[in-house]
């Protein structure tokens, strides 16, 4: 059986396997530490296949191997055998490794993401997980456009500096800022942390996004062409810069401008707006109709919208108010709206979402009250899917943000549809995220959220001093209080619960914490169940890990040959 890796490239299924050896072999070779028998694998299953599919996705190659072998284990599909020393040298072994591995990769029509992780190695880490992600994301959108050997390279050699520590050296620490600057530390200068690990700008360097990626491909740099260096610099760029052109509508003309025919393809959420569709065409007049609501678009060069936000006008505090309602488009043209908004003086959405009802003033200031919006009229068979002002008074002629006494309906259907509102007064209630207005005494408000919650879904936080809700709170025995995922926590591998980081001991070998763990003098933190004590010529007692060979013995500093005899000869441990 042949499996086509692309127009060029056919391997056979042992072929395939003969890959997971090398993988395993330059694994072993690379981790000192790991000892890994080799696995003879069956790739003539398509079910097997699509499975190894999914576990590729953002793993390195050190994952991969870890979650392969556990894969490969527990499904029965390996046997193992032990492989012939002397058959590959190991810089063979790693030449085939960085060929076949993204064959592999192609053969599934996807390129493998590394997983970052911010522990003590982050002053020697070559790039951030943004910047990488954001090259992954340029490889994955030009499968098509660029040849498929120059992205392999890329992918391949941001896996090998994944794998690498850097230190002043080295150009390192290339970034991408949230802004859109790509910069580095460069050689000879000083890595400068913030106190939770991060780089701090000191030092550092910007350089253009071309000549950032041949400094990040290193010696492979010759080996792209100067399209690609084109089209990464476009690709970035086009990400943080928005050149499109704003236009306001009214009447008509806003119904044409929610329709999915006239939306530019990548333009983010407007792309997956509920009220694209031709059916919704009928479901907007309340928009259309009323003089108090226009629309702002943005255009590309092209003439297709890339984004949209309702325009809605009132009277707040006795003042002529303009409020620019949920932006629809791709973050840097929704933060483009935003500015438009501010320049001309409107209140603008601060969460773009279906919930969360506050407002932001032209001064920045948070506005969470009730607005109300006077139309001229509020009576229609169907309704938009109305995203902030969503409550309807039909006798005044209102729709506001918030439920209030007099509201009839609540406009949340993609169908047309409307629901009816009990009359209740606003003091004495608070509304969910959903929409649904409960009484205040069965919620709490999480700070970290900008919500109110059900009771029922949240746990209050003495460590926070709020509500958090229940996706993201973690009980902490030892504490006796409920902290959030994000804080400095870790699951304790010993006792199977959560605990402060302040109390557990990150293990590198088993890439886990541990509240009871014994040092190895090789390895360092490990599980105890998985080490031994043994006594040294002087009778001092150490501790190692299992699977510690004599080679990683020679390697600690204060034992001795005649130490090593020693162990030997009383059977500690065998040659």
């Amino acid at each position: 059986m042949k499996t086509h890796l692309s127009s060029n490239i056919a391997i056979s299924g042992q072929e395939l396997n003969e890959i997971l050896i090398h993988v395993i072999q330059d694994y072993n070779a690379y981790y000192k530490n790991h000892t890994l028998d080799f696995a003879y694998v069956d790739f003539s299953s398509n079910n097997t296949a699509n499975e190894i599919k999914q576990y590729f996705i953002r793993r390195n190659r050190k994952d991969l191997i870890r979650i392969l072998l556990k894969y490969f284990t527990k499904h029965q599909l390996l046997t193992v055998y032990k492989y012939q020393d002397g058959t590959d040298d190991y810089k063979r072994i790693v030449k085939r490794l960085l060929f076949k591995y993204d064959d592999i990769a192609r053969h599934f029509n996807i390129y493998v993401k590394p997983y970052f992780s911010y522990h003590d190695d982050n002053p020697f880490k070559f790039m951030s997980a943004r910047l990488s992600n954001h090259i992954f994301d340029f490889v994955s959108n030009h499968r098509d456009t660029l040849p498929s050997n120059q992205l392999g390279l890329i992918c391949t050699q941001l896996h090998y500096t994944h794998e690498r520590e850097y230190n002043d050296d080295y150009d390192r620490h290339f970034d991408l800022t949230s802004d859109g600057k790509l910069t580095y530390l460069g050689k000879k200068k000083l890595t400068v942390l913030s106190n939770n690990g991060k780089w701090l700008p000191q030092s550092r360097t910007q350089i253009k996004f071309g000549k950032g990626l041949r400094k990040i491909v290193g010696n492979n740099a010759s080996y792209l062409t100067s399209q690609v260096y084109e089209t990464f610099h476009n690709f970035t760029y086009s990400k943080f810069h928005f050149n499109d052109s704003f236009e306001i509508v009214s009447g008509l003309d806003i119904a044409d401008a929610y329709h999915g025919d006239n939306y530019a393809s990548g333009s983010g959420s407007l792309n997956s707006s509920c009220m694209r569709y031709s059916e919704c065409q009928h479901y907007l007049d309340i928009y259309t109709e009323n003089p108090q609501i226009e629309l702002l678009i943005s255009k590309n060069t092209a003439g297709k919208i890339t984004g949209r936000a309702l325009i809605l006008k009132t009277v707040f505090d006795d003042n002529p108010v303009t409020i620019m309602d949920r932006i629809y488009g791709q973050d840097k043209t929704i933060q483009a709206f935003k500015d438009y908004a501010t320049k001309n003086g409107m209140l603008h959405k601060r969460d773009q979402n279906y919930h969360n009802p506050v407002l932001v003033a032209p001064n920045g200031s948070l506005v969470r009250d009730i607005v109300r919006i006077p139309l001229t009229t509020t009576r229609y068979n169907q309704y938009p899917y109305m995203d902030t002002f969503k409550y309807i008074d039909w006798e005044n002629n209102v729709i506001t943000n918030y439920p209030i006494s007099t509201s009839n309906i609540k406009c949340e259907s993609t169908q047309g549809n409307y629901s009816y509102v009990d009359s209740h007064e606003d003091d004495d209630y608070v509304q969910l995220p959903n929409g649904e207005s409960i009484l205040a005494e069965n919620a709490g408000y999480c700070e970290h959220l900008d919500e109110w919650h059900h009771l029922d879904d949240i746990h209050w936080s003495d460590e926070h001093n709020t509500y958090l809700h229940s996706d993201v709170a973690i009980y902490i025995e030892s504490q006796g209080d409920w902290f959030h995922e994000n804080d400095d926590i870790a699951m304790d591998e010993t006792t199977g619960e959560y605990d402060l980081l302040d109390n557990l001991k990150y293990s590198l070998y088993d890439d886990c914490y541990y509240s009871d763990y014994e040092e190895c003098i090789v390895l360092g933190p490990v599980h105890p169940d998985d080490t031994r004590q043994i006594t040294l010529i002087n009778g001092d007692q150490h501790y190692i890990h299992n699977i510690v060979t004599i080679p990683q013995l020679n390697d600690v500093s204060f034992i001795t040959a005649d130490d090593i005899a020693y162990l030997v000869d009383t059977d500690q441990i065998t040659e």
